[in-house]
């Protein structure tokens, strides 16, 4: 019966909200906040990468364009030697984190009920 239900939701239309965070150019995004999240939990970048799926480059570059665009740092690196190093989440990133994520949850709300509005006049 789940599966049943499941493949029934797979091919339900329902809209998506994908949320950037720009200046000039974006620098933000739900790629961004994954990782940073991910950061958070294990406190290691490489780890964080390995998790998202990413190259570890990959996540530095999400990472150094998230900081530059917003003018502060979102990860403290701790450097490490033979055992490898730590990093955490700054204030700031942390802040940023819950702020990106309680707009995001708004517009799912706001595009959930707009839909409904627009969507079930119609025949798609």
């Amino acid at each position: 019966y789940e599966q049943l239900v499941d493949r029934q939701n797979e091919q339900l239309l329902r809209p998506t909200v994908r949320l950037g965070i720009a200046t000039a150019r974006e620098c933000f995004t739900e790629e961004t906040a994954n990782l940073i999240e991910l950061v958070q939990s294990c406190h290691s970048v490489k780890e964080a990468c390995k998790y998202a799926g990413i190259s570890y480059s990959k996540g530095w570059e999400l990472i150094s364009t998230a900081e530059a665009g917003l003018g502060y740092s979102l990860i403290r690196r701790l450097p490490g030697g033979k055992y490898g190093g730590e990093a955490s989440v700054t204030e700031k990133g942390q802040e940023l984190l819950r702020a990106y994520r309680e707009l995001q949850n708004e517009l799912e709300q706001i595009v959930k009920e707009k839909y409904s509005q627009i969507f079930f006049k119609t025949e798609l």
